[in-house]
């Protein structure tokens, strides 16, 4: 099928069979095990990844269609059950481009005016995301001489993104604008950060870790944002080894199980928003094994997750006692202004250890023992 399909769907395809054939699914989580054997089928249906945003494809990573996405968590829905869609390889577009419920815009507008106190109005137009995968949109004017005769549009997920990202860059600024650095993202959903991080900062070159199928969604999120971006996969990785960072790359897309791989010390940035908080225990300490090993020094770790999560494997996972180490200095930490349930922490390596670890700077946050 292959030879059929053109870029970047030619990618997604070849190295989604390439990840497969060295599948690491003991450690997914009940929370992410949530994806059809024959994912390349959906691949295959070219035409429906132009409203991706608004179909099954995005059913579990796109706060737009978590109603669809919370069927498997309740007994009666008024809405379709996304995961049984795409398992299907249906891909009728569940929400409309424009919003016509009037209390979903008005929730969006509630948002976007508290975006706008946090972010400041310039930051958060510049940084709305484009038109790519068809997101829903909320439209909207603003009553300004600067922008009074353009219309503009938000929504839910992308508006927690452009958050998001303005604390990356309020506190990493001078990190991301001082030289060529290298950026590692862990779960980066559609690519909706990334893409706004690598717009600001073009310099950057961002390494993708995630599940097969989410790699190939990046691969075609990234490919259309970037259409002249220069994007690594894991045959690259394969083929090049070690040596991969030392060549010019915008985007680097990888299984999970790929960080093993990467040298030591290379990594300037790590980046996890909203998904070790989902993720096993088992997987948490696999990840910040390799975390330790490939952050430089004073290297950055954004880690913004719930305070407790159950999963349910009926594991309980909880943020304070992640397994920090002491060589890491507390940069921001704080509740999110969006999402009481989720604290937002920023950390630097350092080559000395700390008197304090971040489990007992977190002693009064929840749960309180």
């Amino acid at each position: 099928m292959t030879t059929k399909l053109k870029p970047p769907f030619k990618e997604m395809y070849e190295n989604y069979l390439l990840s497969k054939e060295n599948d690491n699914s003991k450690m997914i989580s009940e929370h992410w095990n949530v994806f059809q054997n024959n994912f390349d089928r959906t691949i295959e249906e070219t035409s429906s990844w132009k409203s991706f945003l608004r179909n099954s494809i995005s059913i579990g990573f796109n706060d737009n269609l978590m109603d669809f996405g919370n069927t498997r968590f309740l007994k009666d829905s008024k809405f379709k059950d996304g995961w049984e869609l795409r398992k299907n390889n249906n891909f009728e577009n569940l929400i409309n481009e424009k919003i016509t419920n009037q209390d979903e815009n008005h929730k969006n507008i509630k948002l976007l005016n508290y975006i706008f106190s946090l972010c400041g109005v310039d930051f958060v137009i510049n940084n709305i995301q484009s038109n790519v995968g068809s997101p829903t949109k909320t439209f909207f004017k603003l009553k300004t001489n600067k922008y009074s005769n353009e219309e503009f549009y938000c929504n839910y997920h992308d508006l927690l993104e452009i958050y998001h990202f303005f604390l990356i860059n309020k506190y990493l600024k001078k990190l991301l604008s001082s030289k060529l650095i290298t950026l590692l993202e862990i779960g980066s959903g559609y690519g909706g950060l990334i893409s706004k991080i690598k717009k600001k900062y073009k310099n950057t070159r961002c390494i993708l870790i995630d599940l097969p199928e989410m790699s190939a969604v990046q691969t075609y999120y990234l490919s259309s944002e970037f259409p002249n971006a220069k994007i690594l996969f894991l045959k690259d990785f394969i083929n090049k080894k070690n040596n991969i960072l030392d060549m010019e790359f915008d985007f680097l897309i990888l299984p999970f199980w790929e960080i093993e791989k990467i040298p030591e010390n290379c990594i300037n940035l790590i980046i996890n928003i909203r998904s070790m908080m989902e993720m096993k225990l088992n997987t948490i300490n696999f990840y910040f094994k390799n975390i330790n090993r490939i952050i430089s020094n004073k290297g950055l770790f954004v880690c913004f997750n719930r305070y407790q999560k159950n999963n349910q494997s009926k594991e309980i996972t909880v943020l304070k006692d992640y397994p920090f180490d002491l060589y890491w200095k507390i940069i921001l930490s704080e509740t999110s202004k969006l999402q009481k349930r989720v604290h937002q922490l920023i950390l630097e390596r350092k080559k000395t250890k700390n008197s304090n670890s971040v489990k007992e700077s977190m002693k009064n946050y929840p749960p309180i023992r």
